[in-house]
């Protein structure tokens, strides 16, 4: 077939073509969209439907937790760190033999005896702790002896110092056994 128009004829109708392609190219991007959007709308209502279909399932379920689950936890929380406060307590007013005898080696040196034997032992009276320390030893005199317990009386911490009337009865050469204790 034999085209016999004339060229400006051509070229509106070719114009005309290309026209008619772009607007339905644009009306299928437009509508491409239109419809992303209302999908996009749709699954937003549908996700929000469900969350508030949940949310009043959720909050009861946690209320219900909350009663049960939480109180036994806080309970036993509670009981745990009452344990612990103890446990703190007693280590807080504990005494180390290392500090006792950093206290008591400067008057046997002073007080010129000997100690043959050291103990010590820990006691409780109105739950608080009570530390008693038992020192057998030799003093070459009785004069010496006195002067032991009479350092230890002016020490700061001991108390209840003791020595039985036995130690007193030689003059020389004294095997003694003294207590006290520990404030």
């Amino acid at each position: 077939m034999i085209n016999l128009l004339p060229q400006s004829e051509k070229d509106r109708l070719e114009w005309e073509q290309n026209k008619k392609i772009i607007i339905i190219n644009w009306s299928l991007v437009l509508s491409f969209f239109v419809f992303l959007i209302i999908g996009l709308s749709l699954v937003n209502a549908y996700i929000a439907s469900q969350v508030g279909a949940n949310t009043g399932a959720l909050l009861d379920a946690e209320k219900n937790y909350q009663k049960t689950g939480l109180n036994d936890f806080q309970k036993e929380i509670v009981k745990f760190n009452l344990g612990l406060e103890k446990v703190d307590q007693f280590y807080g007013q504990k005494k180390y033999v290392s500090e006792i005898l950093e206290k008591l080696t400067p008057l046997i040196k002073k007080g010129g005896v000997y100690v043959k034997n050291f103990s010590f032992s820990l006691t409780f009276k109105d739950r608080k702790p009570y530390y008693n320390i038992s020192i057998n030893g030799y003093a070459p005199t009785r004069e010496l002896l006195f002067m032991f317990k009479k350092n230890l009386e002016k020490e700061k911490g001991f108390s209840d110092i003791s020595l039985p009337q036995e130690s007193w009865v030689k003059p020389v050469d004294i095997s003694f056994v003294l207590n006290l204790a520990i404030k």
